[in-house]
């Protein structure tokens, strides 16, 4: 079972009572999509818990449910049951499910199990509303339901504390780290690794967690298995140059600024896709964007050459870091709550099965690593 994590502060009647259900304790989703708003909301004074578990009680202990992004019809029965007793559910959603594309291993997984995007959509259409990360996933969800944008914020306190692993000390180290669903976005990389290897032997690349799909000097790749979040964070502060490409198709307008939030927070100056939320961010903080293989090129040959220039700019996205605390922004999300229970009216929302009206006596998510994510809730 998962940890419940609760804070202690005193109650009042202005205090939110929020709880934030989890399919999994570890990975980013739950770090930054419920994790991170609890340690939010509870440095404001509010009573949060972080669960995966389910008690009857929870009816009268908490306003507010929160379920982050998860494909169990269990918790479709659980939302409607919910919102029959008259207390509001927000479904937290950070990826655009309407355009995953084939290429995507995610899109096969949702194959392979048919019925995990129809409950998600259900999961939708029976909450009170949603909250997403950007402005393009408000705008596909927001045909089916209210959806408020709370962005992906970040924990300054980690950064601080975290120690830097270097995996060579005698390369200029790029980096980049992601999933194997991140494929369309390295490829935007296959020309330029290799021009950039060819023009400067002295550097090397990180890759963290999926595979480069195209040649390269593999002598000149460390290639860093997936590991927790903190480990993620060491290595990446071990580099020299953060490289954050996003493939030009339309899920991935729906992506949010995380990457560019994190290289800033690790202080490595970056070079970065002019696509999305990227191109946005990536220049407030300091960054660089490409357009084309020539413009990455370009810009990394700058970042290589000119130390002067890498620690302008890593003094420059690490100042910008330091604003997208979560601790400088969970007001904007507690005033989203508030509003959210303000405005909850019961419904009788059903898109096909069998609605209940009454919770279950139990509920958790199945468990496969309860370990908490990082900080502390209260």
């Amino acid at each position: 079972m998962g940890e419940d994590r609760v804070n202690d502060n005193e109650l009042s009647d202005d205090k939110l009572r929020v709880v934030f259900f989890t399919e999994a304790t570890t990975g980013s989703c739950s770090l930054y999509r419920a994790w991170l708003p609890c340690v939010g909301l509870a440095s404001r004074g509010h009573y949060v818990r972080y669960s995966q578990q389910w008690q009857p009680q929870m009816l009268d202990e908490f306003d507010l449910f929160v379920f982050q992004r998860n494909s169990l019809k269990a918790t479709v029965e659980l939302i409607y049951a919910i919102r029959q007793q008259g207390k509001p559910v927000i479904y937290d959603m950070d990826d655009d499910l309407l355009r995953i594309p084939l290429t995507n291993p995610v899109y096969w997984s949702y194959m392979d199990r048919p019925g995990a995007g129809w409950y998600q959509m259900q999961s939708v259409m029976r909450s009170s509303c949603l909250t997403v990360t950007t402005s393009e996933l408000q705008e596909v969800y927001g045909r089916m339901k209210k959806s408020y944008i709370i962005p992906n914020w970040l924990n300054i306190r980690e950064h601080l504390d975290a120690k830097p692993i270097r995996v060579a000390n005698d390369r200029i180290m790029m980096f980049w780290g992601g999933s194997n669903t991140h494929k369309e976005c390295l490829m935007l990389l296959g020309d330029v690794i290799p021009e950039i290897f060819k023009r400067y032997p002295n550097v090397g690349l990180v890759v963290m967690g999926d595979d480069l799909p195209f040649e390269v000097d593999w002598d000149r790749i460390y290639q860093v298995p997936w590991g927790k979040y903190r480990f993620f964070k060491m290595i990446m502060m071990g580099c020299d140059i953060g490289l954050a490409p996003l493939a030009h198709i339309p899920f991935n307008l729906g992506k949010s600024d995380l990457r560019i939030k994190e290289l800033a927070a690790a202080k490595l100056p970056m070079v970065a896709s002019n696509y999305g939320e990227y191109g946005k961010a990536a220049p407030i903080a300091g960054g660089l964007v490409a357009n084309t293989p020539e413009e990455w090129i370009e810009h990394l040959s700058r970042l290589i050459e000119d130390g002067d220039e890498r620690q302008y700019r890593s003094e420059s996205v690490w100042d910008w870091a330091q604003k997208q605390d979560i601790l400088l922004h969970a007001h904007e999300a507690e005033a989203i709550y508030r509003d959210v229970i303000a405005d909850e009216v019961c419904e009788d929302v059903i898109m096909g099965g069998d609605g209940i009206t009454e919770a279950p006596a139990q509920f958790s998510y199945p468990v496969v690593d309860s370990t908490n994510p990082g900080g502390t809730v209260g």
